[in-house]
């Protein structure tokens, strides 16, 4: 959560890509001192690498779908949004399959196994530098137009019809904005034209947090346990490899506990297909330049703080009500369903300016605007203008 705070200062000054090639060097600290920690018999060391690599992750985890949602064609903003989600489930088997017994998962290996979180990290250092920042960052805040086409040159393929049209709808964002300046946490709760947009990325925040997934991962030995799998199997469980011996040592076990690892599987494969990558594709999605870094520190703290009050709660509720607590989750997702039905609409080939044009209507009849007031209510950026010539045509005809 204390990552996901810094991101707005951070992205303001450094860029997106700035900021993840910055926080990379946090992972490799920390895996440093988590690697060494058994050697110079120091506990301490791994609590201030976990500290760090904490942080590292608050930071990434918005950063990240920032970035790709700002460097993506309109057509693949959703797949590359969910890229992140991809890697962090195959992290998180990663990192399950190595923490098995057999391989990293003995208390002399655990340092080695802490400590591989520098694997990644140095493919990041060795290979981000090397790739453009965004392009809507270098002209929309650094006002940077020939950096931009280069960008975008990068990005696309150099002879591309679309690179003009995405450069125009850039600079129509440019207009609309009343400063280019990144605006606070507290300039974001109180503008009025932002509303139902950061309503939206709160509710899916949390929702995403009180699905109960968090429950799952953290307690899963627990459940399976409760649910009759012998203790020797059921690293293999979780894992979701060693699957013919699980079926061979459940012989005799009623099919009831098959029913329970199954429902836990399909939970997490649910969560994966859809909430896991959506919040943070959305939250890109909603806000222009200006307001994206406050929304991504709004959705963030709330994430974890959710992620954090979840794992805390989650025993006392399953002492008190059983396996009825997930009930209570069940409830927590049909309301984040309906409302994402009702209020937020289908962003999919849409641009940055159209999807916020079509939160502009919600906004002004929610605060009853009179058509005298809509076109200065457009100007703090959320409406369209018409379009006007562009200054970075000069650009393709040097080149």
């Amino acid at each position: 959560m204390i990552g996901s705070l810094l991101v707005g200062l951070l992205v303001a000054k450094f860029g997106q890509k700035g900021t993840l090639v910055y926080s990379t060097l946090l992972m490799l600290l920390g895996g440093l001192l988590m690697g060494f920690s058994r050697v110079l018999h120091s506990p301490e060391m791994v609590i201030l690498g976990r500290f760090m690599t904490g942080i590292h992750s608050g930071i990434s985890l918005s950063v990240v779908p920032m970035y790709l949602g700002e460097i993506a064609p309109k057509n693949l903003r959703g797949f590359l949004g969910l890229i992140p989600t991809i890697f962090i489930c195959l992290g998180v088997f990663a990192a399950q399959v190595l923490g098995l017994s057999e391989l990293l998962g003995k208390e002399k290996d655990w340092p080695l196994l802490l400590s591989l979180v520098m694997a990644p990290a140095l493919v990041e250092l060795l290979f981000l530098p090397w790739f453009p920042e965004s392009p809507r960052y270098l002209l929309i805040q650094k006002e940077d137009v020939a950096a931009t086409v280069r960008a975008l040159t990068w990005y696309r393929n150099r002879y591309s019809s679309n690179i003009q049209a995405e450069v125009e709808e850039m600079q129509e964002e440019q207009r609309s904005l009343t400063s280019l300046e990144t605006i606070s946490v507290f300039q974001l709760i109180a503008d009025c034209s932002v509303r139902w947009q950061l309503v939206s990325v709160i509710v899916i925040n949390i929702g995403m947090q009180l699905s109960g997934i968090d429950a799952i991962w953290f307690y899963t030995n627990r459940i399976f346990e409760k649910s009759g799998i012998p203790m020797q199997y059921i690293q293999y469980t979780t894992v979701g490899t060693g699957a013919i011996e699980v079926v061979a040592g459940l012989i005799g076990v009623p099919w009831m506990h098959y029913a329970s690892v199954a429902c836990v599987i399909g939970i997490i494969a649910g969560f994966c297909v859809g909430p896991a990558g959506v919040p943070f594709l959305m939250t890109a999605e909603l806000f222009t330049q200006s307001h994206r870094p406050a929304a991504y520190i709004i959705g963030g703290a709330l994430n974890w703080l959710s992620n954090f009050t979840v794992g805390f709660v989650f025993p006392f509720l399953q002492m008190s009500a059983g396996a009825y607590c997930y009930l209570v989750f069940c409830g927590v997702c049909w309301i984040v369903a309906i409302y994402a039905y009702i209020v937020i609409p289908e962003t999919r080939n849409k641009t940055f300016m159209e999807i916020s044009q079509m939160f502009f209507s919600k906004n002004a009849a929610r605060y009853h605007v009179r058509l005298d007031e809509v076109q200065l209510r457009m100007f703090k950026g959320y409406g369209t203008l018409e379009n006007s010539s562009t200054d970075f045509e000069t650009y393709f005809m040097d080149e």
